[in-house]
């Protein structure tokens, strides 16, 4: 099946039918740091990670223990956001499905003003989601936080 839920509920209902979940926050940076984590049973959330070998020949991780730059962060977590709204759109889904991409906003997008910024980043979103999906949903892991995009009748 082409999507991760069905909704049941009134046929005039303006939620989707059909929902596709996806992660944002899943890129090597990611996996290099939960590794660090698992290791050594602490990491720096917002330090750089510097890695040298592979799987197979010993890798070697560091994640520097130092305060990161919000802005950059939350530019770095748009990127992913898009990215994985992107990587959706390139596939077939039923009519009335929306897209619901988690990510962690723990240190990215935590604060109260960064609300703005990510309605922005939405508002000016030069992935075209509306072809695909009748909504656009972004859920927090904080639980904190949800912004939601809607397809207009005449986007239809």
């Amino acid at each position: 099946q082409p999507f991760d839920v069905e909704i049941f509920g009134p046929k005039e209902c303006e939620f989707p039918s059909f929902l596709e979940i996806t992660i944002a926050d899943q890129n090597y940076e990611d996996y290099l740091r939960m590794r660090y984590f698992t290791e050594h049973g602490g990491v720096c959330m917002t330090g750089p990670v510097t890695h040298n070998g592979t799987k197979k020949t010993g890798l070697n991780i560091s994640v520097a223990n130092e305060a990161g730059d919000l802005t950059k962060m939350n530019q770095e977590k748009k990127d992913l956001i898009r990215n994985a709204i992107a990587r959706k759109t390139s596939k077939a889904y039923p009519e009335n499905t929306g897209l619901l991409v988690y990510f962690d906003d723990y240190v990215a997008f935590s604060t109260c003003k960064d609300k703005a910024i990510m309605d922005k980043f939405l508002d000016e979103l030069d992935v075209n989601w509306i072809d695909k999906f009748s909504a656009l949903y972004l859920v927090g892991a904080s639980g904190n936080q949800i912004w939601e995009r809607y397809r207009s009748e005449q986007d239809a």
